[in-house]
């Protein structure tokens, strides 16, 4: 178990200490707003939800797995500072992601302004 009050995380497991201050900035800031952190049950209020993707790290960035990678044609960038993996996938910057989605795919906008039109 990891407790802040004991000192700095060992080296094999810094990024604890990252989340940490994380963590406490998004207090600080929730009890500056006047707002709870959680409620008795520990979820989270719809409000928090939405302030809690404004604070996130990894904001202009997309989440995308290898099968992803494979089908827009982004194999080339694994192992790049473009393709930041992790866990079982990788984090791409949201307009590169976007620009190759429009390129893999360039009639995706026009199905989706056609099925539009026929719920209408």
């Amino acid at each position: 178990y990891y407790s802040p009050a004991l000192g700095p995380a060992p080296k094999w497991c810094s990024h604890l200490d990252n989340i940490t201050e994380e963590l406490e900035e998004k207090d600080i800031k929730r009890r500056r707003r006047g707002t709870r952190s959680s409620d008795v049950d520990g979820y989270l209020e719809e409000n928090e939800v939405a302030e809690n993707e404004e604070d996130g790290v990894y904001d202009d960035y997309k989440f995308v797995t290898r099968s992803e990678v494979e089908s827009l044609g982004m194999q080339n960038l694994v192992g790049t500072p473009l393709l930041r993996g992790y866990m079982h996938g990788f984090f791409v910057d949201a307009s590169l992601y976007s620009r190759v989605k429009a390129v893999a795919n360039p009639f995706e906008y026009d199905d989706y302004r056609k099925k539009k039109l026929r719920e209408k």
